[in-house]
């Protein structure tokens, strides 16, 4: 067998991997997005109709099913605050901004709710290219992230086999940064697919959800009461004993509440 022959053998080899691998990411990523549209459209129906009682439900549900997706909490947020809860609209406002920095109508949304709360607290607003920066974890999901991952390696592998059985010296370079590029990208995809999944399970700040919240001095239910929160302001998390937060405000202000009282974006 000539070395162009083999070449062309590992050529279409690679392709026909390509292909598999490609035709299962895509499959993969169909079937969840098809489930996530239906429950995402019988929402909108519910919305539209006025029921947003029955439209909170589905998108709560659909979010409790792992898919976060900023339209869905866009629309949540627009649901609660038809319905009235101002707190809980300004969380989700939150929480789309948080996977998707650039949407403009949530950031929108986020300061008419902002007007229904006590407090007003100057809440310091981020450069462009921070919320970009900050957007790039969330182009795919945790499970995009990772099956990105999973491809690169499985064609770094075949690009190995390549490498070892197939090409000439004269493609080794070629083939060589090929293989760089792949262990690269998968390490990146997987790295992003883990800080995604921290971003999304550890919150770095909160609304407070109840009325009004007295900020102790100390985690302590008869510690001293330092200033007053009430529902729908955003503080920062600092650190967590028990079922107490150490909270933040943009003055730089810091006390503790119960964790009940607020929820994490």
């Amino acid at each position: 067998m000539t070395i162009g022959a083999t070449m062309k053998g590992g050529a279409r080899a690679v392709r026909c991997a390509a292909g598999v691998l490609l035709a299962m990411l895509l499959l993969g990523l169909s079937t969840a997005k098809g489930e996530e549209g239906d429950a995402f459209l019988q929402g909108n129906q519910y919305y539209e109709r006025g029921q947003y009682d029955s439209a909170i439900m589905v998108y709560e549900a659909l979010l409790a099913s792992g898919q976060y997706n900023a339209e869905v909490y866009y629309n949540l947020g627009n649901a609660y605050y038809r319905a009235g809860q101002y707190p809980r609209a300004i969380l989700n406002y939150e929480r789309a901004l948080k996977v998707s920095p650039r949407h403009e109508d949530a950031r929108a949304n986020l300061v008419l709710a902002r007007t229904y709360v006590k407090d007003r607290l100057s809440v310091p607003e981020e450069w462009p290219i921070v919320r970009w920066a900050k957007g790039i974890p969330l182009w795919f999901t945790e499970v995009g992230w990772g099956w990105i991952g999973g491809v690169s390696v499985m064609l770094l592998a075949v690009v190995v086999l390549l490498f070892r059985f197939y090409v000439g010296r004269t493609w080794w370079l070629l083939v060589g940064a090929g293989g760089l590029l792949l262990l690269v990208v998968g390490l990146m995809s997987f790295f992003l697919s883990a800080h995604q999944h921290a971003l999304m399970n550890l919150p770095e700040s909160a609304i407070v959800m109840q009325s009004v919240v007295s900020v102790k001095s100390s985690p302590d239910a008869e510690s001293k009461d330092l200033f007053l929160l009430h529902a729908g302001t955003k503080v920062k998390l600092r650190e967590r004993i028990g079922e107490w937060w150490e909270v933040e405000i943009p003055d730089g202000a810091r006390g503790w509440v119960e964790a009940k009282t607020i929820e994490g974006i």
